[in-house]
């Protein structure tokens, strides 16, 4: 008995010696370092989106592109949602693009919304958040409704405000939603 519970202890070492980060039963976990791989890629790509370096808008939309269909291709075909999670947060800890709200919340909110139409699986429970926070959220955007329609600044710069509003609330249901396991902690 006393062999048994040591090869049990040391297979559950070995397993979370080789960890993973992700929810096994969300699809293809990944690994650390295909995380990074591709942090450090949106950040090279992100440089692209810099006024300073590249003053062409066509750079600016090549790179979110880019960004986006990688994000969409992490979420749909690795289905590595907590993954993807990390990617973002650690690239908002960079500022590009930050007289347009940022560059991360435009990227967030085209590939989760690009994931929910592309896919089946539910990416946003609603439920995992208690009815008092719906109700602040609720009157948050009115808020912000309210504000964009009354102030003096242009259409676009409306319409980049409100989907960074968006974005932001996306990413508190996003989080909300992820399940935290031994895997991915």
């Amino acid at each position: 008995m006393v062999t048994d519970a040591n090869k049990c202890e040391t297979d559950m070492n070995e397993s979370l010696a080789q960890s993973f980060i992700g929810d096994k039963s969300q699809g293809k976990p990944s690994s650390l370092w295909g995380i990074l791989l591709l942090f450090v890629l949106f950040l090279a790509l992100s440089h692209l989106a810099v006024k300073d370096f590249f003053p062409n808008p066509v750079f600016w939309v090549l790179a979110t592109v880019i960004m986006v269909f990688m994000g969409i291709g992490w979420m749909t075909l690795k289905k590595d949602s907590f993954g993807f999670f990390l990617i973002i947060f650690l690239c908002s800890h960079f500022s590009f693009a930050e007289n347009q709200g940022g560059l991360y919340p435009y990227v967030f909110f085209a590939v989760i919304i690009a994931s929910l139409l592309l896919t089946r699986r539910k990416i946003l429970i609603f439920s995992s958040v208690p009815f008092i926070f719906h109700v602040f959220l609720i009157v948050f955007f009115a808020h912000q409704i309210f504000g964009t329609i009354l102030n003096p600044y242009s259409l676009v710069s409306n319409i980049q405000s409100t989907i960074v509003v968006l974005s932001w609330l996306l990413v508190f249901y996003y989080t909300a939603s992820l399940k935290i396991s031994n895997v991915n902690i």
